[in-house]
């Protein structure tokens, strides 16, 4: 329960704005925080699933995801399809409030426009380059996740996926806090995925954190653009977009697939919750 949605008071409830992402839209922490939200008068976005559900109820603006419901429990197209449609309406935002011009305005268009590509050659090019690594993804004690910028959040959603589909632990970094402690207990035989995205100065600090790391362990694994792939050993490459903030999008399906490929050779079935009756036991959820 975290409250006080306006603590500070410095702004008026029609200055602000609760987006609630969600999947079934029964969740209570996103439902009570909605409540939280229209008894002060903020007004409430969501994305889900059901656009007749609990929290659907509770909102002044509801996104319905056409992604569908998926077979496997850990949500990832809903996932990605929510951060899809966010993104969509941040770039209108920006246009209407004219704080982008019409050039970049059409540079986002093509960027978002450009993910069917590029998340789509991301799916087939992680499969090829599971076969080609399976001895040593699977051979790692746990696994490893360092991003930046928008995908510091691409880092920990992956770190979410991995270990509800195969229960492998799995560590997310931001790129700067990784150096601050974690870098000390590298070991041989070691997996990390380094999520080298979009342009500026943090991607080459990544790529200096790589060759870096690399000495520490064989098993670093560049995720990034043909572009920046060319020469890394055991890159994992596709014909990224790169486009700033649509990179939370493009960089976690390769992640979202070896997720799935790693339980699969593990023999779990994604559509069989893992101590499911712990998590009922907590009553995590409302009824619609």
């Amino acid at each position: 329960n975290h409250e006080g949605l306006n603590v500070g008071g410095k702004y008026k409830p029609e200055e602000m704005v609760v987006i609630c992402p969600a999947e079934s839209g029964r969740s209570k922490g996103a439902v009570i925080t909605a409540r939280a939200a229209k008894a002060q008068g903020i007004p409430v976005v969501c994305t889900t699933l059901n656009p007749e559900g609990v929290l659907a109820r509770e909102c002044d603006v509801v996104m319905v995801k056409p992604s569908g419901n998926e077979l496997a429990l850990p949500s990832t197209k809903g996932h990605s399809t929510g951060i899809f449609l966010l993104l969509l309406c941040l770039v209108e935002t920006a246009k209407a409030l004219h704080t982008i011009d019409g050039e970049t305005y059409r540079a986002y268009v093509d960027g978002l426009e450009g993910l069917i590509q590029s998340c789509g050659a991301a799916v087939e090019r992680t499969l090829d380059w599971f076969e080609e690594h399976k001895r040593m993804v699977m051979n790692a004690p746990f696994y490893r996740v360092i991003g930046y910028g928008a995908n510091y959040g691409t880092a920990l959603e992956t770190a979410l996926k991995f270990i509800e589909t195969h229960k492998r632990l799995t560590m997310a970094y931001e790129l700067e806090e990784f150096m601050h402690g974690p870098i000390r207990t590298v070991n041989p035989g070691d997996c990390i995925f380094f999520l080298c995205a979009e342009d500026g100065p943090e991607k080459e600090r990544m790529k200096k954190l790589y060759e870096v790391v690399r000495k520490m362990t064989d098993n670093c694994v560049l995720v990034c653009s043909e572009a920046d792939g060319a020469g890394s050993p055991m890159a994992l490459t596709f014909p990224a977009v790169n486009r700033e903030f649509l990179t939370a999008v493009e960089y976690l399906t390769p992640m979202q697939v070896l997720a799935c490929e790693i339980g699969r050779h593990l023999g779990f079935d994604p559509t069989e919750g893992m101590n499911t009756w712990a998590k009922l036991a907590m009553e995590p959820s409302f009824s619609d």
